[in-house]
């Protein structure tokens, strides 16, 4: 069992930064955990992973200050071995309106030698053998639950377990393959876009694209009721209405009152769900 800290009020956090400052420690591996729209509405960060080569560290943002936070992550005297920044850099950002600095995104190591599969879990099984069985078992766990479950946080942990050693291996191929300028480029070219709005995925599937002009116009329309509501209830969307359910409304394969509600809706808010969906439709 590994064994870590649990950092969870302003006071052990702080102390954690004078750990860093008296250890001098100048790297470390991190991971975020996140609410991403499925237990509830909107995308919050709910667990941050640490691994600094001799110790575990979870802190719980959820707890913590958010200046404690910024100025724990954003320490700029340490860099922050991550891997596939993209979402959780936007996570930060969206959340706390800060861009996180100094992260080494070791997904930048596996481009550049064009792994066949990129995942971490693919390269953990490449490079060191192990194989993670609980992956889909965690993929939906809900992070905001607390006290969390000692499995759950060990299966985070493994998410900076290897990083270092992933670093140490993929430099010395990159090296002997002469591809540290590749590896340069790729590192300046990873700068996630923090202006630029990212597009509800339901706007990229097929079903969408199909659709005429009006028709989308329409969709808009009731994905915003869809949203209002998810937020006002402080549930995931597809909770309150399905996405295959909006399709089937914007081309008339069910009616506004055929629709099936989820069992926490009560009656009062699907009336006024229904309704506010007729008056979006026209």
């Amino acid at each position: 069992m590994v064994e870590y800290t649990y950092i969870d009020n302003n006071e052990k956090v702080i102390d954690f930064q004078k750990y860093l400052y008296e250890k001098r420690i100048s790297k470390i591996a991190m991971d975020f955990e996140g609410e991403y729209n499925l237990h509830s509405y909107g995308e919050k960060l709910c667990l941050i992973q640490i691994y600094d080569k001799e110790r575990y560290f979870i802190i719980d943002p959820l707890r913590i200050d958010e200046s404690e936070i910024i100025n724990t992550l954003n320490n700029y005297k340490i860099v922050k071995y991550m891997y596939g920044i993209g979402s959780d850099m936007h996570l930060f950002y969206r959340q706390y309106g800060k861009k996180l600095i100094n992260i080494y995104d070791q997904k930048c190591l596996v481009d550049v030698l064009n792994f066949e599969n990129s995942g971490l879990d693919d390269v953990i099984k490449l490079l060191f053998g192990i194989e993670n069985k609980h992956k889909k078992k965690y993929q939906t766990y809900n992070w905001q639950e607390r006290p969390l479950k000692k499995d759950a946080i060990i299966y985070a942990l493994n998410d900076v377990k290897y990083l270092f050693e992933i670093n140490k291996i993929l430099m010395e191929r990159i090296i002997n393959e002469n591809k540290v300028n590749d590896l340069i480029f790729r590192i300046i070219k990873n700068d996630p876009d923090f202006v630029k709005e990212k597009t509800p995925l339901i706007f990229k599937k097929k079903e969408y694209r199909e659709l005429s002009k009006n028709k989308k116009q329409k969709f808009i329309k009731i994905y915003e009721v869809r949203e209002h509501f998810a937020k006002l209830l402080n549930k995931s969307p597809n909770n309150i209405l399905e996405n295959k359910v909006l399709f089937d409304i914007i081309n008339q394969e069910i009616s506004l009152d055929t629709i099936r509600f989820n069992k926490g809706i009560s009656k009062n808010n699907r009336i006024e769900i229904i309704n506010k969906l007729r008056g979006a439709l026209g």
